[in-house]
């Protein structure tokens, strides 16, 4: 009786008995070259199947291929210029600076900077922080300098006090008159841009010829508006005397004309007691 199925492997003659094994499928990584198989890179991927490879490669691929690289020591002008296009805005002027509220630099100064920091390739953050890092160090420059010139004016009045005791303010107040009548605006800006309003000795020397002019009358605009020369002297002790006064107070916006009153006052009384005397 004829079998509708044949039980023999087609050509084979055998049944599923005599069957061949199937041959065992070899990993992908296997035949990788041996002096590749210990690369970090490769060795992730030796448990996992080839298609993972090939899109993890391609993907790393799209990494590098886009990074930016920096030149080397042999790079032309050109190529240095387009790696620094990367990172710096497309011209100095789109540098937006932030600047303390309480800081103001020069515009033109501002220009040279922005100009340096581009021609640099400096980022925009780093245009910033390097800004601020300047004004922190200038304000910290100022406040010092502050310090400094506070300390040598207490020292200076320090001296000047002990040099004259009670009639510093006098001296005082004659050395502004010789400064102001004789040398005007430019005289005292000198003075004090070289430091000298705080030397006792300078001080001193302008007092006495303050004081020798308004004894021999060479200063003019001496007048006797108060009387005898006691009602003078009150009105001098008065003001020196009045803590609110403007002329006690250096930063009072009044006190520089203050100054000036007192020492009409003091020229008053030489001439009042001159006048007294009888010379």
């Amino acid at each position: 009786m004829a079998e509708l199925f044949d039980l023999d492997e087609p050509g084979t003659g055998e049944g599923q008995e005599g069957k061949a094994a199937p041959q065992e499928t070899r990993s992908w990584f296997e035949s990788v070259p041996e002096a590749y198989r210990e690369v970090p890179y490769l060795q992730q991927f030796k448990d996992k199947n080839f298609d993972e490879f090939v899109k993890s490669s391609v993907e790393a691929h799209k990494r590098v291929g886009g990074a930016v690289v920096k030149p080397g020591p042999d790079a032309t002008p050109e190529e240095l210029e387009r790696f620094m296009n990367h990172f710096r805005p497309k011209s100095p002027d789109e540098y937006e600076l932030k600047l303390p509220e309480d800081v103001q630099i020069d515009p033109e100064v501002l220009t040279k900077y922005k100009e340096r920091m581009w021609k640099r390739g400096a980022t925009p953050e780093a245009a910033n922080e390097a800004m601020t890092m300047f004004t922190e160090l200038y304000t910290q420059g100022q406040e010092a300098l502050a310090k400094e010139a506070e300390l040598k004016e207490t020292a200076a009045r320090e001296a000047l006090r002990q040099e004259f005791g009670d009639k510093m303010a006098e001296k005082i107040a004659q050395a502004n008159r010789v400064a102001s009548r004789f040398g005007g605006d430019d005289f005292a800006k000198a003075i004090k841009e070289k430091g000298l309003h705080l030397e006792p000795s300078f001080i001193k020397t302008l007092a006495t010829i303050g004081a020798s002019l308004t004894e021999d009358s060479w200063i003019e605009g001496a007048k006797t508006s108060f009387g005898t020369s006691a009602d003078i002297q009150q009105k001098i002790d008065a003001i020196r005397h009045d803590p609110n006064d403007p002329f006690n107070h250096e930063n009072h916006p009044l006190h520089k004309q203050r100054n000036r009153e007192v020492l009409d006052l003091y020229d008053q009384l030489t001439q009042r007691e001159k006048a007294e005397r009888g010379l």
